[in-house]
């Protein structure tokens, strides 16, 4: 008989030890509310400094009250001002806007170029040569427009380019935008600059 009962009080001391402890009603029922206010924190801290950054790139937007110079829907004539050379095949042409315009380009835009005089610089065809352009200057500069091209031997528009001289003018068309570009639209960019021979970035 002391065999039994000791046998059960064994097996009755093990249930106790191996048993879960109860869990206490204040941690279990507080613990939601700490991970909710987190979370919440959380979230108000990430939106508001996500507005001052998108607030901060937007002021860094150039941002100008001059009138474009140029229109996306005709070509316009502009001034060639000077020519400086900046190495053995490279030079950068400056053109004069009229007082108060400037380019009026716009982030991830660019302008195309042809002659301004009607019969030159064509193509086989018989029709004008087209080439795209992205200036150097700034979109809210005024006054002047600079554009650094590469000359090619034999180049169908860039050959033309380096025959003209101040006083000329070449007919300007633009802005033409490539991507309609957003502050903070996306996380993380990969950029690749191309082109046939200078593109700024």
């Amino acid at each position: 008989m002391f065999s039994r009962f000791a046998q059960t009080t064994l097996r009755n001391a093990r249930g106790y030890a191996t048993a879960a402890s109860p869990k206490s009603a204040s941690s279990s029922g507080v613990a939601p509310y700490f991970l909710g206010a987190g979370l919440a924190g959380s979230a108000l801290f990430y939106y508001s400094t996500r507005d001052q950054r998108t607030l901060k790139a937007e002021q860094q937007q150039p941002k100008s009250s001059s009138t474009p110079a140029l229109s996306p829907d005709e070509f316009r004539n502009l001034t060639l001002a000077k020519v400086e050379p900046y190495n053995h095949n490279t030079s950068r042409f400056v053109f004069d806007l009229p007082d108060g315009t400037s380019s009026g380009l716009t982030v991830a835009s660019a302008l195309v170029v042809k002659a301004a005089k009607e019969g030159e610089c064509l193509n086989d065809k018989g029709k004008p040569v087209i080439r795209p352009y992205t200036p150097v200057t700034k979109p809210d500069l005024e006054g002047k427009l600079e554009l650094l091209i590469k000359h090619y031997p034999n180049g169908a528009f860039t050959e033309y380019l380096w025959k003209l001289q101040p006083g000329d003018a070449i007919a300007f068309k633009g802005p033409i935008p490539k991507h309609p570009w957003k502050a903070n639209e996306f996380e993380s960019v990969a950029m690749i600059a191309g082109g046939s021979g200078i593109t700024p970035m």
